[in-house]
């Protein structure tokens, strides 16, 4: 997982998605969309099979 996390460092992705139109956290939200974008992408590494395998 470090060199995953290190990777998207070094690629600048957090910064990229910060940029993006993505939706604000609100209240019925807890994560904002680039924490649950990288959670999925963490899950997916690990072996999730599916959305729904994926966990905060």
């Amino acid at each position: 997982m470090k060199l995953m996390k290190d990777m998207l460092d070094r690629i600048g992705i957090k910064k990229f998605m910060c940029s993006l139109n993505l939706p604000e956290k609100g209240p019925n939200r807890g994560y904002t969309a680039t924490q649950t974008s990288e959670c999925f992408w963490a899950s997916i590494w690990i072996g999730a099979g599916r959305f729904s395998h994926s966990a905060h």
